[in-house]
């Protein structure tokens, strides 16, 4: 019985020996092979994360096009520049169509008197302007005058290549422009310079021409339509059928009184004469609104005249300028000026 016992205890305390030795070991190799796990994650290290790019969209041609056409200057044609070219400038195209090649350009804010001081040409020899061509003009549209008024009406003088002189264009709102062109009605000595221009603003289509015959002629365009309306409405009167008259009795005529012989009738009393004023044709007309101004604006109107003459007189050196239908007087100062002083 004690044998027994006792092997029993023994076999019991190998039993739990063992069992310990398995249970410390097995925890040595989970501990080691969690160890070996993190070396091996230490050391393969994980590869970066790429970013994805997106692709870039390929245009197609159409658009390549669009895009090239927007990015296109629509002056990049026009190769006569007039003025300085700088980034702020202002820009306008001016076209000519007068009908005559321009070799020169003059531009300068309104004058109100029409002094002679148009200041440098601003095509200096560089190009000269052929019908339909264009030049592209930059200039500074915030420009202020002396008394620090912004500048909104220009002057334009332009000088002929040929024999046609030059001619003006006067009061044009160059800062409030798209473009402008330069006109003419008519040829030779009745040609008429005017300018027509759009507007930035809404794209509207102006002309000066009316301005430009009211300047010349006056008001003698409003006299001519006045009297075609009254001649009008006579004709339209006289077609007008005329009522039949009314017929009214005959009354017998009444027995004229006797006049004594010696009874002298009284003589009528002749009307006064009215002397009729002499004929003036249109072109003197015309002619007379440029008394005061300079006679380049009268040439440049009316053309040159066929003769000219000068004489030295107790007020100055004074010109004759003999035209078909009417003379011109010039006063002339010390720098070859000439004043228009009378027309007749």
């Amino acid at each position: 019985m004690k044998k027994k016992t006792k092997r029993a205890i023994l076999a019991g305390i190998v039993t739990l020996s063992a069992a310990l030795l398995f249970t410390a070991c097995g925890k040595k190799n989970t501990a080691d092979k969690a160890v070996g796990t993190t070396a091996k994650q230490d050391t393969e290290a994980e590869p970066p994360a790429v970013t994805a790019v997106p692709d870039t969209p390929t245009p197609t041609p159409g658009a390549l096009v669009d895009m090239k056409k927007a990015e296109k200057d629509e002056y990049a044609d026009i190769t006569n520049i007039l003025g300085k070219k700088t980034a702020g400038a202002y820009r306008i195209p001016i076209t000519n169509q007068t009908g005559g090649e321009i070799a020169e350009i003059y531009i300068r804010p309104k004058d109100e008197y029409g002094t002679e001081d148009w200041g440098e040409d601003l095509v200096k020899g560089s190009f000269t302007l052929d019908d339909q061509e264009k030049a592209l003009y930059y200039f500074d549209k915030n420009q202020k005058d002396e008394d620090g008024q912004a500048i909104t009406s220009y002057d334009v003088r332009i000088v002929f290549l040929d024999e046609r002189g030059d001619c003006f264009f006067r009061d044009l709102p160059l800062p409030m422009m798209k473009e402008l062109r330069l006109c003419m009605e008519g040829v030779g000595e009745d040609g008429i310079p005017y300018a027509r221009y759009t507007l930035e603003a809404n794209g509207s289509e102006q002309s000066t021409l009316e301005d430009v015959k009211k300047r010349l002629y006056g008001d003698d365009e409003e006299e001519e339509e006045e009297q075609a309306e009254q001649l009008h409405q006579e004709e339209t009167e006289d077609a007008t059928p005329t009522p039949a008259p009314i017929v009214t009795p005959e009354v017998p005529e009444a027995t004229p009184t006797p006049v004594p012989e010696d009874t002298q009738e009284a003589e009528p009393t002749p009307e006064p004469e009215v002397p009729e004023e002499p004929y003036v044709d249109e072109s003197t007309r015309a002619a007379e609104n440029y008394v005061g101004q300079p006679l380049e604006a009268l040439i440049s109107a009316m053309g040159d005249p066929g003769s000219n003459e000068y004489q030295q007189e107790e007020t100055g050196n004074t010109g004759y300028h003999y035209y078909d239908t009417f003379t011109v007087a010039t006063s002339v100062d010390e720098n070859g000026n000439e004043t228009i002083t009378a027309i007749w």
